[in-house]
């Protein structure tokens, strides 16, 4: 899942969490972020920990013909689903929406949440999709909205899976994030083996001189006040 960390997994814990005796392993950020979780036989991962960008964005670079997964369900049409869609976020309050055959004029399209209406490219993209695939009712184009996201994704992370296979003979699938896709590259590539600290001394030098916190630089700022100028 794409942002899973942020959102997605939030959802997913609540609905995991009625199933009790069932045990959970995770690799936690903090008391409400987790970086991987596996529940039963499902394995849930962040693809944003290894492609930092929108869908949008990673799409656009892959060609036509490597949206496999896409063409095959949208038979050859996901050229036209390669950007992002404008969904009716506010529009839809009730499931009785999803039965309504016309799609909503440009107005019913503003998201609160960001307080902004769609644009008239937005809004001509998703007539053209409706007209494209035939949409005949709000749930048809709900459904292809939620499902063109599912494999949009899925493309790009197969895509990805395929190059790290190609040059590195790592399925990312089995890490958690690309540092620790590096870390495994680095070990496989130069076949170095580190050695194994077991002097209590070391290991505790090692562990005093660890540091967290926030690493950044912030450039810096300066206004010069000329005389002659009333500002």
């Amino acid at each position: 899942m794409h942002n899973l960390k942020n959102y997605d997994s939030h959802l997913i814990m609540q609905s995991i969490g009625k199933f009790k005796g069932r045990r959970i392993n995770c690799i936690p950020q903090n008391t409400e972020k987790f970086i991987f979780f596996s529940f039963g036989s499902l394995r849930f991962i962040d693809s944003l920990q290894f492609l930092n960008a929108s869908l949008e964005k990673l799409v656009q670079n892959l060609q036509n013909d490597q949206l496999h997964l896409s063409n095959t369900f949208f038979k050859n049409k996901a050229e036209f689903m390669r950007r992002k869609g404008c969904y009716l976020y506010d529009y839809f309050d009730s499931f009785s929406k999803f039965t309504e055959t016309p799609l909503p004029p440009q107005s019913a399209f503003f998201n609160s949440l960001t307080n902004e209406p769609v644009s008239d490219d937005g809004y001509q993209y998703a007539q053209r999709i409706w007209n494209i695939f035939n949409l005949q009712t709000l749930g048809d184009f709900h459904n292809i909205y939620v499902i063109s996201d599912v494999l949009l994704l899925a493309d790009v992370f197969q895509n990805f899976r395929k190059l790290c296979l190609q040059f590195y003979k790592i399925d990312p699938s089995h890490v958690h994030t690309a540092p620790g896709l590096a870390w495994q590259a680095c070990l496989r590539m130069t076949d170095v083996k580190l050695e194994l600290l077991t002097d209590i001394d070391m290991h505790l030098f090692v562990e005093k001189c660890i540091r967290g916190g926030v690493a950044h630089d912030f450039p810096s700022l300066s206004f010069c006040q000329q005389s002659s100028s009333p500002q």
